[in-house]
């Protein structure tokens, strides 16, 4: 499913396209923002970029604290007065890589009880292999900048005799 030289970009998109696909969600929102290598990358799905801030600061409180977040019911819960748009569900799941949150996945559905525990359960797989995957992508990159580092200083040294001491 992921290739093996995909980039960030790709990943990412992959993960959120199959994320809404695999849920018929009928709108959805991926914001992803690292602030250790300033990588940003946002989509938005049937959703108008105005609600997008206002999204977040509704769920942000909560998000900080918990890993994901379903309300079935989004209308009469204590969100409805704060969320700007009409669905009924939401899901909201946290990315996070080396134990540090760099984003989100928000699925909604116009229908109440719009997702179901394997839907719950495929979107957290494919974000576990999204984050592994950039695990991975990132120590790949700190190998490669540990040997040409190696390489660059044994180059340096060539040549270099220590003086004699008498």
């Amino acid at each position: 499913l992921i290739k093996e030289n995909i980039n960030k970009d790709d990943l990412l998109e992959l993960l959120f396209n199959l994320s809404v696909k695999n849920t018929n969600a009928d709108a959805g929102l991926i914001m992803v923002n690292d602030p250790m290598t300033n990588y940003v990358f946002n989509r938005t799905e049937q959703l108008s970029d105005k609600y997008v801030s206002q999204i977040i600061s509704c769920f942000e409180k909560d998000m900080e604290q918990k890993k994901f977040i379903y309300i079935p019911g989004l209308r009469k819960s204590q969100y409805s007065a704060e969320f700007p748009l009409n669905y009924g569900s939401i899901f909201c799941q946290n990315i996070e890589l080396s134990n540090r949150r760099i984003g989100q996945v928000f699925l909604f559905k116009s229908y109440n009880n719009g997702f179901d525990e394997y839907m719950i359960r495929l979107i957290g797989t494919y974000i576990n292999q999204a984050v592994i995957a950039m695990n991975n992508a990132e120590l790949l990159d700190e190998a490669i900048e540990s040997a040409r580092l190696k390489e660059e200083m044994s180059k340096n040294d060539v040549g270099w005799v220590p003086p004699k001491v008498e």
